[in-house]
């Protein structure tokens, strides 16, 4: 009974294999993995993320240990010539709990942008103050942007924080991102 039941399990797995290689399709991507893959290697020429003025402002939903512990809003200046690849970039962030608008920190500081068609990648240290730790913080991010629209675009952020003097853990803090450029 029992080896009936794997021999039929395997009979099933052989024939799904077997149909899904026999079938063509004009979209390659037939998963949400691949299409996202494909998302995230293919630029789009005609739509550049990086804008006149160089200022985005954005909002986004920070997670830390799979848990969302804040919201943050964001407003960053990349300077120097619009055809430049690379730019200096300044930015402000405040992070709030969302319960009765209480901070959780906020952060100013340095980074580089790299810009690619419709891609930013970029990097800095902002400083600021944690007001859940009454204590300075330093945060060290890294983050990727790609354009969705002439004037939007969404990303993902990964920081590093560590509160000043704190005897507690560091924490790393993952933020899904949309914004808009002008």
């Amino acid at each position: 009974m029992r080896l009936s039941r794997i021999i039929a399990a395997i009979a099933i797995a052989v024939s799904l294999t077997a149909a899904a290689f026999g079938q063509t399709s004009s979209n390659p991507a037939t998963s949400f993995l691949g299409s996202v893959g494909d998302y995230f290697t293919s630029f789009n020429t005609n739509q550049p993320i990086r804008h006149a003025d160089g200022i985005q402002a954005w909002t986004g939903a920070d997670y830390q240990n799979g848990l969302n512990f804040a919201q943050e809003i964001g407003v960053s200046k990349a300077w120097g010539n619009v055809s430049n690849a690379f730019a200096f970039t300044t930015e402000g962030v405040v992070r709030d709990a969302g319960i009765g608008g209480i901070l959780v920190d906020g952060n100013f500081g340095p980074g580089i942008a790299y810009y690619h068609f419709d891609t930013q990648v970029s990097a800095g240290v902002d400083g600021g103050y944690n007001f859940s730790e009454s204590k300075p913080d330093v945060e060290i991010y890294g983050d990727v942007r790609k354009s969705l629209s002439a004037n939007t675009w969404a990303g993902m952020r990964l920081a590093y924080v560590k509160v000043i003097g704190d005897k507690g853990p560091d924490y790393p803090v993952v933020a899904l991102t949309a914004g808009f450029g002008f």
